[in-house]
């Protein structure tokens, strides 16, 4: 159902793909590409990293509905305001830079001021959801934003033609109605108290993850800011639409993820549910590399069909970008027991780090004489040296986790020899290639049951959350 919610807002803009790169030329989206990655950047710092801080603690006082409701009013109001307030300043202190940026000072506010919004109306409550198990409640919050932001897109861009500005006033609209949409679903106790010490103990705990999440934007978003510098906005705008079609799956590998969180949550509390986080490891493997699969397969046939043919290129760049967020998947199962069943997080950015300065020194040396393509293969290189760098953090500990490799290393063999099987047997006409993959694909998935990786049934009882915390 996260992979659902994630995925289905990435699937209206693959929809709408053929509107925006009609209304915006490659330059301009180039450079909103550029602008709306450095704000991803700023919206890291807004949260705080208190994703898994407010993860943590709500187990900790699950117990004690008077402490948890305490501590949910009282995050509330920091990340209603501290996200707001930096935004602000900071969108202040980048105006004397822009020069004669195309970019104006507007845009930037925007920008900055858009994702603050967001931050305060994700990172808490769709935390404490996901905590609770509360599917439906989470639905209803990403609906907003599912629904408003495309609908806001399209009439601000493409009937108004306002452009950039256009796009990203959608945002800063879409994520207030969406801020709204959480207040209702978790409700801020207006007289509720502030204490100030269970802020600062979450903050303590999550500000040292910050390098973490930076390195990791890093790794997904810092190419394009090099790229604008070494093969300008026309180039970058060819490879942020082939990247935006990778997007997707990387939410998908993510939000899966998330799904299986609780499981490693309480397996750190139960050493009993051993044998259920062997399996989930083996499920969760098993789902990124059918889905890697399927993205690197059918990507570049569907973008052929839908992009005009001044964004040709781009498809090529897909199965690349697609194989590093294959990378990310697997890298979150290492990463998971270490941090959420060992206790471990304190040196998690040095595996970041070691990606994305992969991934930076890739795209200096190569792109200048390769191009584009040799981005997308530092992308693929980056996410692969984080997920060596994962699991040598994971295990140079004693770690609780523990992997069935029977059938992991079959598995992920098997997603290796049938993409290259798909890409052999390719006829040239597109329509066809999206058949004769598809076909390819639905083979993996009979080797994922021949393997017994799927179906998996996970025992365990269903987590019900205490009233005064819904």
């Amino acid at each position: 159902m996260y992979a659902f919610a994630a995925g289905a807002q990435r699937a209206i803009g693959f929809l709408l793909l053929p509107l925006y790169t009609r209304a915006l030329d490659p330059a301009e989206y180039g450079d909103l590409s550029l602008l709306l990655s450095m704000a991803a950047a700023v919206a890291i710092l807004l949260t705080f990293a208190l994703d898994l801080a407010i993860f943590r603690t709500y187990f900790e006082f699950e117990s004690d509905p008077v402490l948890l409701r305490r501590y949910i009013d009282s995050i509330w109001r920091f990340l209603v305001a501290a996200p707001l307030i930096g935004a602000l300043l900071l969108s202040v202190c980048a105006w004397p830079f822009l020069g004669e940026s195309r970019v104006t000072p507007i845009d930037v506010t925007l920008a900055l001021v858009g994702m603050a919004l967001l931050v305060s109306a994700t990172t808490l409550p769709l935390s404490v959801l996901r905590a609770q198990e509360r599917l439906r409640a989470y639905l209803k919050v990403t609906a907003v934003t599912m629904v408003t932001t495309p609908a806001l897109t399209v009439l601000l861009v493409v009937v108004l033609d306002w452009g950039i500005t256009g796009w990203l006033l959608a945002l800063v609209l879409s994520a207030g109605l969406s801020l709204a949409a959480s207040m209702r679903v978790l409700p801020w106790h207006w007289t509720g108290g502030f204490d100030r010490e269970m802020v600062r103990r979450s903050v303590r705990f999550s500000v040292p993850l910050l390098p973490h999440a930076l390195s990791h934007w890093a790794l997904q978003l810092a190419d394009r800011s090099l790229l604008a510098v070494l093969i300008g906005s026309s180039a970058l705008g060819i490879y942020s639409l082939a990247a935006n079609f990778a997007v997707p799956f990387m939410i998908a590998v993510s939000s899966l993820n998330q799904g299986f969180l609780p499981i490693y949550a309480r397996a750190a509390r139960n050493p009993q549910a051993q044998s259920t986080v062997e399996r989930t490891v083996v499920l969760q493997v098993g789902l990124v590399v059918v889905g890697c699969l399927a993205g690197a397969l059918l990507g570049p046939a569907f973008l052929e069909l839908v992009a005009p043919e001044s964004y040709s290129g781009a498809a090529s760049l897909v199965p690349w970008i697609i194989l590093g967020f294959g990378f990310l998947g697997l890298y979150c199962v290492p990463m998971n027991g270490a941090t959420v069943m060992a206790g471990r997080s304190g040196f998690a950015w040095l595996t970041t780090a070691a990606g994305a300065a992969t991934n930076v020194a890739f795209i200096l040396v190569f792109v200048p004489d390769h191009g584009i393509e040799a981005a997308a293969i530092a992308s693929a290189v980056g996410y692969l040296v984080l997920l060596a760098a994962a699991f040598v953090y994971a295990h140079a500990r004693p770690n609780p986790l523990h992997y069935r490799w029977k059938q992991i290393v079959p598995t992920i063999a098997a997603g290796v020899a049938i993409y290259g099987l798909g890409v052999v047997t390719t006829p040239s006409a597109p329509g066809a290639t999206l058949g004769v993959r598809t076909l390819w694909v639905l083979v993996m998935v009979c080797v994922l049951v021949a393997l017994r990786v799927v179906p998996v049934r996970l025992p365990g009882d269903r987590h019900v959350s205490p009233p005064s915390a819904r």
